[in-house]
């Protein structure tokens, strides 16, 4: 085929990207609302890690999307987006899920592909089995469509976590069983005459400490805003910073401004007390000092993670109550028991110890109807650390630690606690899906018909195409 034969596809590539850019520029501009098309438009079809078949299977995973969660999705989520700011606006927006950067296109690396296709497979897996063992996997995507709180949809996605876990296993899973009292467990697996019952859940942040957060980080954002601004250094703490001495604290970081200028000038090093325990120092460093670390402090957060573990695991068990079986918990962790606690700087064996000791005691007596609790971080960066050094595995008591990869270029650490007579054997059952994970992709595409991961994606390429 000669060149003329080929302009008018080419012509016709270029009109479609043109077009693209035209719709997302308009999304942007707040001429019209963002829709699938948009939501995919910004990166899918232009993507550098893509291949050719992943562009091809990344569209098919939206298309779950789209017919599942209908087209009017996004724009409900915007509205809601918008009412949760209005009523909290001193609070971060806490981003839906569908727009985050581990799941939203608009961020085109592996990772993000990686976790769309794996919602939209096993979506369309338990979709496909329910037409001849019916699974209730539709009262789980009817959560996802019509509760907008991410708590919900991290529940919701933690369903259907467990279940691809049982499901690639061998077991037998049924969403939302009912117990006799007619409350409802989220997810049984079922094995021969081996039960689990699983209830997923979400440990975050109380909605005062997520203020102070706020309140600490624009400070923060605007004391680093005069430092570049008049070429200077500012150090010190925020201690007692709050909303509630915002009028002093306005007058304070206009003092700071003056000092910044006036140490701009002339190089002297001055210190500026505030409101409460509050006071910075601004500087210019020397020769001797511009590599030394600097910055602000603040309050540490008044975080009380383990009592709110115990009340959530109270709410489960008093949720569990008429199951015949013991119910495990499933529950992602952002209330800072990994990072912003006195767990900071422990091994995962010794997590593993302090943990299993503290839930141990107060099994029998806080929530006897619970046969244990599986928590975890979620998906953590790995830092480029090869794959096989990210594996770990310890025991304690009947309990099991594990750290291993998911895909892609990340790692879980997850915890798995009984309680004390439960058998071993279920545990055991858990961490084997767990330390398996990276294998699930791969299997579940093929399981859909569709190629490996690694066959989907590629290393992004450079700013010079290389």
């Amino acid at each position: 085929m000669n060149a003329d034969a080929e302009l008018p596809e080419a012509e016709s590539s270029e009109d479609e990207t043109l077009a693209r850019h035209t719709r997302m520029a308009e999304v942007l501009g707040g001429e019209r609302r963002m829709g699938w098309a948009d939501w995919k438009d910004m990166s899918i079809y232009e993507s550098t890690c893509l291949t050719a078949d992943g562009q091809r299977v990344s569209l098919w995973a939206v298309d779950v999307l789209q017919r599942v969660l209908k087209d009017d999705f996004l724009s409900r989520v915007e509205d809601w987006q918008k009412r949760m700011q209005e009523k909290n606006p001193d609070v971060k927006l806490e981003m839906h899920p569908i727009f985050s950067l581990g799941f939203w296109p608009a961020n085109d690396v592996p990772w993000v592909y990686a976790n769309l296709i794996r919602l939209a497979a096993n979506i369309q897996l338990f979709i496909l089995e329910n037409k001849s063992h019916p699974n209730k996997v539709r009262d789980v995507v009817k959560a996802l469509h019509d509760n907008l709180e991410p708590i919900s949809w991290v529940s919701a996605l933690l369903q259907l976590e467990v279940a691809g876990l049982g499901r690639k296993a061998g077991w037998q899973v049924q969403f939302e069983p009912q117990y006799l009292t007619g409350k409802k467990s989220d997810v049984r697996l079922t094995n021969g005459p081996t039960h689990l019952l699983v209830e997923t859940t979400l440990m975050r942040r109380s909605v005062q400490e997520r203020k102070a957060l706020a309140f600490f980080d624009r400070l923060a954002w605007h004391l680093d805003q005069l430092g570049w601004q008049y070429d200077v250094r500012i150090s010190g703490s925020l201690k007692g910073a709050s909303s509630e001495n915002a009028e002093a604290v306005v007058q304070w970081l206009q003092a700071i401004e003056e000092v910044a200028r006036a140490t701009s000038h002339d190089g002297q090093v001055r210190l500026v007390p505030g409101p409460a325990e509050m006071h910075v120092e601004v500087f210019r460093p020397t020769e001797a000092t511009v590599g030394e670390p600097w910055g602000v402090e603040g309050d540490p957060i008044e975080t009380y993670p383990l009592n709110r573990l115990l009340t959530l695991l109270q709410d489960k068990n008093s949720q569990a109550e008429g199951s015949v079986t013991p119910v495990w918990v499933r529950l992602n962790e952002t209330a800072g028991l990994w990072q912003c606690t006195r767990f900071q700087g422990m091994t995962l064996t010794q997590m593993l110890t302090f943990l299993t000791d503290f839930l141990q005691e107060n099994f029998l007596s806080l929530f006897p109807n619970l046969a244990g609790v599986i928590l975890s971080t979620g998906a953590l960066w790995a830092g480029g650390a090869p794959l096989d050094a990210l594996g770990e595995r310890a025991t304690y008591n009947g309990s099991i630690a594990l750290r291993n990869s998911v895909p892609v270029d990340h790692c879980r650490e997850t915890i798995i606690i009984p309680r004390p007579e439960v058998p071993n054997s279920d545990a055991e059952v858990f961490a084997d899906w767990y330390i398996h994970e990276d294998t699930w992709l791969d299997w579940a595409l093929n399981e859909l018909g569709h190629p490996s991961f690694n066959a989907l994606s590629q290393e992004p390429l450079t700013e010079n195409g290389l």
